[in-house]
């Protein structure tokens, strides 16, 4: 006679690997939900951080001459750049304006960057992967040509000379 012993241990077998993989499958799948979700908020806190400072510029021309306000943000960098061919130096490295720049623009930039080359020079040039932007009217600089690790308190100064100068409270 046969023994089942060994059939029944096979089949026990495939029953706890089907489980494993179910709930690797619903962890992945809970995962991706939970960023999805987090990148959207994220980009609306983006969207609306940047149409707030385009208030607050409005403002400052307007009224004052200056204007301050808390820059809030997800954990992202505010930069900009005159024109869509204008490479900057942020930080230790070039960073390209994104696709999105048309003029006097100002992006903030969500989560990493993309190292690649660029130009005839090929100079490494960093990339912005999930940018929000806005582009302006008037020019647009920002002191020290960015603003890392928002939220931070900022004050716009607006000259007819100059246009808007945003920098660090």
């Amino acid at each position: 006679m046969k023994s089942k012993k060994g059939f029944m241990l096979g089949e026990y077998t495939l029953k706890i690997i089907i489980a494993v993989i179910c709930i690797v499958l619903l962890i992945y799948l809970l995962y991706s939900l939970y960023s999805g979700y987090i990148d959207d908020k994220n980009r609306k806190l983006a969207e609306a951080s940047l149409e707030e400072l385009g208030e607050k510029m409005e403002e400052a021309k307007v009224y004052w001459g200056s204007s301050e306000m808390v820059l809030l943000g997800p954990d992202s960098w505010l930069g900009y750049w005159e024109n869509s061919k204008d490479a900057r130096f942020i930080g230790f490295f070039k960073a390209k304006p994104p696709k999105e720049c048309i003029e006097n623009c100002l992006c903030l930039c969500l989560g990493q960057f993309t190292m690649t080359e660029w130009g005839k020079d090929k100079d490494k040039v960093a990339f912005c992967k999930k940018p929000v932007c806005k582009n302006f009217d008037e020019r647009v600089i920002i002191e020290g040509g960015s603003i890392r690790s928002l939220p931070k308190d900022i004050i716009i100064i607006y000259s007819e000379e100059t246009g808007f100068t945003i920098m660090e409270k």
